[in-house]
């Protein structure tokens, strides 16, 4: 039996940006749902975990590439800062803010804030099983045991 290494799996640079999009499109087909059957404190505490996380992805992927890819990019010193200080005081300001004066549910907020978690896991295990399907079927030795 083959089995695919994590050097066969090749990311490209929109991995990110597509979890991110793919977490959003979750939180809003869940939070209706959360709404109606859970009530107004689990949704609040679920909606805005998610956007909280997703937002904080996405400023530290944009901190990252900038970072790293720093020849690319003219002026990523000035864009970093801004990123650095959206980041750091608003976000987590907002976000104790949130939990501090509007009393979510805590399991809400937790249940919410793992969805980026999860769609990245769920995305890296479909790329890791077309990986290793698309490898065996071209071996030929798809469905044997060695």
């Amino acid at each position: 039996m083959r089995t695919a290494t994590s050097r066969n799996i090749k990311l490209d640079k929109g991995f990110v940006d597509r979890s991110l999009k793919a977490a959003l499109i979750v939180t809003f087909i869940f939070s209706p749902f959360i709404f109606v059957k859970l009530g107004p404190s689990i949704f609040l505490g679920f909606f805005a975990g998610a956007i909280w996380n997703i937002i904080n992805v996405f400023l530290i992927s944009k901190m990252v590439s900038l970072f790293l890819f720093h020849n690319k990019f003219k002026g990523n010193k000035l864009l970093s800062t801004i990123a650095f200080l959206i980041k750091f005081p608003l976000l987590y300001g907002g976000g104790f803010w949130l939990i501090a004066y509007l009393h979510p549910s805590i399991y809400g907020v937790l249940a919410g804030f793992s969805i980026i978690l999860i769609v990245f896991i769920l995305k890296l295990a479909g790329i890791y099983m077309a990986n290793y399907t698309w490898k065996e079927e071209k071996s030929g030795s798809y469905g044997r045991s060695s």
